[in-house]
């Protein structure tokens, strides 16, 4: 909770929410290697959810690409086109459910090993990052008003859009960034409305975690154990 809410609101998740994590998984007994596996897990869990719910509506909502060619003219493309790409994220995302329940090989990269996860594992994947994403796009779904409202399936692939090129930017909270993509895509909201979402989002979504997580570290700093560990 408090690396991702250090992590989306100050930008550099590497640097910003990385150290927490680092420190606290550290003064409890872990290595920096386990930190770092754990920290990679939780980022392709992340990346998982994402891959998923984007396929789901570059499949179901082809139109929303379109939309975004005024902000980049290459994504002028054809609807079958962007259709196969979200068939094409949905069967990665089913073969790799269906690594872990066939128990496939482990991928070598020089020395290391990457092992898929147990299948209740990956159960609790498919179950906590789509839903993750999905609530929070349903904080801006249900500020925007009903007349013009494109739906939540719209509501949910801009933010997947905007909220992925965000963090890509690095930019804080994704600051500008959302906004373009969204007032691009919910063109039936006049543009007010769209910023008073966002806002209320980041509220929300971003703010409020960071003022609980605040105290939350200095109270572990004041509590804790040096980790010696790196």
């Amino acid at each position: 909770f408090v690396t991702y809410a250090l992590g989306h609101n100050l930008g550099m998740s590497v640097l910003s929410s990385g150290i927490v994590r680092l420190r606290a998984y550290c003064a409890k007994g872990l290595k920096a290697t386990e930190v770092a596996a754990l920290i990679a897990m939780c980022s392709f869990t992340f990346l998982f959810g994402t891959l998923l719910l984007l396929g789901a509506v570059l499949l179901y909502e082809p139109e929303i690409v379109l939309s975004l060619s005024n902000l980049i003219p290459q994504l002028v493309l054809p609807i079958w086109l962007v259709q196969t790409a979200g068939c094409t994220l949905l069967f990665l995302c089913a073969l790799y459910v269906f690594g872990s329940w066939r128990t496939f090989k482990p991928f070598r990269i020089g020395t290391l090993d990457i092992v898929y996860p147990r299948l209740g594992i990956v159960g609790r994947q498919i179950l906590a990052a789509p839903l993750e994403i999905m609530a929070a796009a349903g904080i801006i779904y249900f500020v925007l008003p009903e007349a013009g409202n494109p739906g939540y399936f719209v509501v949910l692939g801009a933010f997947i859009l905007s909220f992925s090129a965000g963090l890509v930017s690095q930019a804080p909270g994704g600051l500008g960034v959302m906004e373009a993509v969204f007032l691009a895509v919910i063109e039936t909201v006049p543009a007010t409305n769209v910023i008073a979402a966002l806002l209320i989002w980041r509220l929300l979504y971003l703010l409020l975690p960071l003022v609980v997580s605040i105290p939350i570290i200095f109270l572990f700093e004041r509590s804790s154990v040096s980790c010696t560990d790196f």
